[in-house]
């Protein structure tokens, strides 16, 4: 066997990701005020290495992420024309969480059973905007069975790959910007999660009560672990939509307030 055919992965079992794929999932992460999901795209020779990162047309929240079936659909027809097959791109479901952690929740749990449950095999990865992330392999076939595995980074072919892209970066990042775009449309109750987050680590009020704990007492979602509580995020919608204004009002409010509290301790 030639020694070009081989992958190089750490010892232990785990998802790797090339740089192709974990940079676009991170840029897609980071820029989303939603969750975002889409598939990662296998490998000829090892179902493990995940070459690219795919977006599919899907209606987003901060806890929530839903298929549109025929772009699923399509999104097969597509790589099987390419001569990539459903194993190497239906295996993989890739999605983000806007919150710290990467732990799947109800929803995940009962989206990953209902979805991939007659697959022979298939993988949930999750990638926090907290820097967290998780993967779990399901076997269907046999006696079954679930193992999470590491998440790990194919640093040994990052060199390559900025030599041959370096000249188009621009035209990349503009390329997943525009996917974004197209294919992710955020519920009403999507709001400015990025002034949420630098607004939590300040007490507005002093009384100890952090936007986090705002949000779970109002509609019933916690931002740190990024789920949904098991409670129907749909039925709270009327409620997050007038809550919304109040939100990023009272986020603009704290933030300034922070930043003059910041410049009175540099006085």
């Amino acid at each position: 066997m030639s020694s070009r055919s081989l992958i190089h992965r750490p010892r232990r079992a785990s998802i790797l990701l090339r740089p192709a794929a974990f940079l676009k999932l991170l840029y897609c992460c980071h820029t989303a005020a939603t969750e975002i999901g889409g598939f990662g795209i296998s490998a000829a020779n090892d179902p493990l290495v995940i070459e690219a990162f795919a977006l599919v047309p899907q209606r987003a929240s901060i806890a929530t992420v839903e298929f549109d079936d025929a772009a699923v659909a399509d999104h097969a027809d597509r790589y099987a024309d390419q001569g990539v097959e459903p194993a190497r791109s239906l295996r993989v479901w890739v999605h983000t969480h806007p919150g710290e952690s990467a732990a799947p929740s109800s929803t995940d749990e009962a989206t990953f059973a209902r979805s991939f449950g007659g697959c022979d095999w298939a993988a949930m990865l999750i990638q926090s905007r907290g820097e967290e992330n998780y993967c779990r392999l399901r076997f269907n076939a046999g006696p079954g069975g679930d193992v999470v595995v590491p998440v790990a980074f194919d640093w040994a072919s990052l060199p390559a790959w900025l030599e041959r892209n370096a000249g188009q970066m621009d035209e990349l990042v503009r390329g997943w910007a525009g996917e974004l775009d197209r294919c992710v449309v955020e519920e009403p109750a999507a709001w400015r999660m990025h002034a949420l987050a630098a607004a939590d680590a300040f007490d507005p009020d002093g009384t100890g009560t952090s936007v986090d704990a705002r949000l779970a007492d109002d509609v019933g979602f916690d931002c740190e672990l990024g789920v949904d509580r098991d409670l129907d995020f749909a039925a709270r919608e009327a409620e997050v939509g007038e809550l919304e204004p109040e939100l990023e009002d009272d986020a603009e409010r704290w933030l300034a307030e922070y930043e003059e509290e910041v410049l009175r301790g540099e006085r």
